[in-house]
């Protein structure tokens, strides 16, 4: 099984240049796509579950290497067949 710190260096090679602007609502739009929660998310990434319900609040910046995660888990997301959602996020 992939660990979270091999996840997080996956989605730092993934080239993120023009990709979406991340907000909050954002956010949250890919993760349902990909039929995961804020909680699901912070446990994949190894990340505390409270701390990424509150990214995108004011003094709450995204980590760097998120963008690229929720690429990452689209990617997996498309290559499962399962690309229904996805465009509405984009």
């Amino acid at each position: 099984m992939t660990t979270p710190a091999e996840l997080r260096a996956m989605a730092r090679r993934i080239e993120t240049d023009g990709a979406t602007p991340m907000t909050r609502d954002n956010f949250r739009c890919r993760l349902r796509a990909v039929g995961l929660s804020t909680g699901d998310f912070a446990r994949l990434c190894g990340a505390n579950p409270s701390s990424v319900s509150r990214w995108g609040n004011v003094g709450h910046p995204y980590p760097q290497w998120m963008p690229a995660m929720i690429d990452l888990l689209e990617r997996v997301h498309l290559a499962e067949g399962r690309a229904a959602g996805l465009a509405k996020c984009l």
